[in-house]
């Protein structure tokens, strides 16, 4: 189950969370652009899909979601280290590490602890200070990866890697390992072979001119600042739980970002939902006197959301609208429902 599932899903309890929620949905005459265009409309393309499979438009996605993240950690003067750290990358290695030899598992490792260390290098290349407590919010192979950051940068030669497009082929490993963790640790028809291929020309290219566009309309478009306030795929603790383990994509300075790499740039209601659903469950987790999980922390619970945006990357523009459109008694009695709708799913699980 996913939020995602929740709200294409057949079943009595997924229909009744979408009948509540589309009573009171945003409609596209709702939302504003960044850039002035008509929302939704026939946008410029400036990142042109040239994928030859569609099986392929998955993975440039989660692909771009790492490449986008470091390029937003890089300005920050603090919490740059959270674009690094707890990716669901690692954790899909963990989920089939059982599954495969110690020869392959050392394999997937060795190359993760190298990608990474290219992320840092990155992430820190405008000769940030590295913070304190690092060690102590590593796992063992991002300690390993720090460590060897550490000793490649003693070295007097060593000039820091600004190039985003250096990091395309970690990010695209980055995306084959999450495609792992989302199935839940299912290993590859062709096992780890699969997972360590370096990605097709096509893809590159894809990717690249990705990562161009969003630099060029959000960093320095001035979305992101050195002092800005960055929560990395916010999850919403239990209410989040409830829902299969639902996180976003960003947070920054009140806004919550939805990444959307499609080739299609129209009003879906599905979609608009699941970004209106991200904040019911931040507000839900709010309201809770015990909001976290574990391995799932109400990371937005301190914070208010404003905004709530689609960033549309091959047009390099950016769809949202106020959440002062939830001040309404109609939208509070929707909010209610969808909490005990939610509510029941959680005694359910337990």
């Amino acid at each position: 189950m996913s939020l995602k599932s929740i709200l294409t899903g057949s079943s009595e309890g997924d229909k009744a969370i979408q009948d509540v929620i589309r009573r009171n949905l945003p409609q596209k005459e709702d939302f504003s652009t960044a850039y002035g265009q008509a929302p939704f409309s026939k946008y410029e393309v400036l990142a042109p899909y040239e994928l030859s499979n569609p099986a392929d438009a998955g993975i440039v996605g989660t692909a771009f979601d790492y490449l986008a993240r470091v390029m937003i950690a890089q300005p920050l003067e603090k919490n740059k280290e959270d674009s690094l750290l707890g990716l669901k990358a690692l954790i899909g290695i963990e989920r089939i590490a059982k599954k495969i030899n110690e020869k392959e598992l050392k394999v997937l490792r060795n190359k993760y602890i190298d990608v990474l260390v290219d992320f840092i290098d990155y992430v820190y290349s405008n000769y940030a200070l590295l913070p304190d407590n690092i060690i102590e919010k590593c796992r063992q192979e991002e300690f390993q990866a720090w460590s060897k950051y550490v000793h490649k940068a003693s070295f007097s030669s060593y000039e820091p890697n600004t190039d985003i497009n250096k990091l395309i082929s970690g990010a695209y490993y980055f995306a084959k390992l999450e495609q792992v963790y989302r199935t839940g640790g299912m290993l590859p028809e062709n096992g780890i072979s699969s997972l360590i291929i370096e990605p097709s020309k096509e893809l590159i290219l894809d990717l690249s001119n990705l990562s161009r566009v969003f630099k060029e309309r959000f960093i320095e478009g001035g979305l992101v600042h050195p002092d800005s306030v960055v929560i990395f795929n916010p999850s919403f603790g239990i209410a989040s739980y409830a829902c299969g383990g639902a996180d976003a994509d960003v947070y920054v300075d009140g806004v919550l970002y939805d990444f959307k790499t499609s080739k299609k740039n129209g009003y879906s209601w599905q979609e608009t939902a699941q970004l209106v659903m991200y904040y019911y469950l931040n507000e839900i987790a709010s309201a809770m006197e015990e909001p976290d999980m574990p391995d799932a922390p109400a990371q937005l619970a301190e914070y208010k959301i404003f905004k709530l945006a689609f960033y549309k990357a091959r047009f390099g523009e950016i769809e949202y609208f106020d959440t002062e459109y939830f001040n309404s008694k109609d939208a509070e009695e929707n909010f209610d429902e969808i909490s005990d709708l939610l509510l029941n799913r959680l005694k359910k699980i337990e």
